[in-house]
């Protein structure tokens, strides 16, 4: 069953990320989206800059908004490393692989994010001509014997057939207060281009909360980067 049928169960999953080889097999699809339930949550948009970074920034800059934990590169790409992450992990982990620390390794000074929920950190990167192997981490907190634990979890995927991608997301969904994510990354389908596949994920987690919705198709040859932006 594509996880996206269980993204769209209307169960709230914050920030989320999908990897994989896209349809073809050359490039790599990589996604990120946003939705928010609070009005500085809200108030962004996804932007691509020249050299293929793309950043949150505020859509009303006036507002005031504190920046802190909203603004941030989710993806960004060097040497044909790419790193994508809900937070301003992303350039020193891109930092490390590039100088041969596994995602293991880089994951290690990073804990959950300091807000009231605990929001766990996602991550993913890929390589060009190796789009078939994704690794995907989460960071996040547990208590353990009354004791607060981090725990982190790195999924690492060789050989996924085109087309298959795999997905994290901050909150697990379901009723209540949101919960950390567990279990294992949802299997997901890309479409034929960044477009289409945009259009789909755009689809399936339409909703007011929705933020914006990001798909690049990366490989040896280039990008090809598509944005919904859906507040303004």
């Amino acid at each position: 069953m594509d996880g996206l049928a269980r993204l769209a169960d209307g169960g709230y999953r914050g920030r989320g990320l999908a990897l994989g080889p896209a349809p073809g097999g050359g490039d790599a699809a990589i996604v990120y989206w946003i939705t928010g339930r609070s009005e500085r949550s809200r108030n962004r948009r996804l932007a691509a800059s020249g050299d293929g970074t793309v950043r949150t920034e505020f859509i009303d800059a006036g507002r005031g908004d504190d920046p802190a934990l909203v603004l941030y590169p989710p993806l960004m790409s060097r040497g044909g490393t790419h790193v994508v992450s809900n937070g301003e992990q992303t350039g020193p982990i891109l930092d490390a692989l590039r100088a041969g620390q596994p995602l293991e390794r880089a994951l290690q000074p990073w804990r959950a994010e300091p807000d009231e929920l605990a929001t766990p950190r996602i991550a993913g990167a890929v390589d060009d001509g190796a789009p078939g192997a994704c690794r995907l981490g989460v960071v996040r907190a547990r208590r353990v014997g009354g004791r607060a634990v981090t725990e982190r979890r790195v999924f690492a995927y060789e050989g996924l057939p085109p087309g298959s991608g795999r997905c994290v997301t901050t909150y697990a969904g379901g009723p209540g207060e949101p919960a950390p994510f567990a279990g294992d990354p949802l299997c997901v389908r890309f479409e034929a281009d960044p477009e289409a596949t945009c259009a789909r994920f755009r689809e399936a987690l339409a909703g007011p909360l929705l933020v914006s919705v990001m798909v690049r198709f990366a490989g040896p040859g280039g990008s090809r980067t598509a944005i919904a932006n859906l507040q303004g």
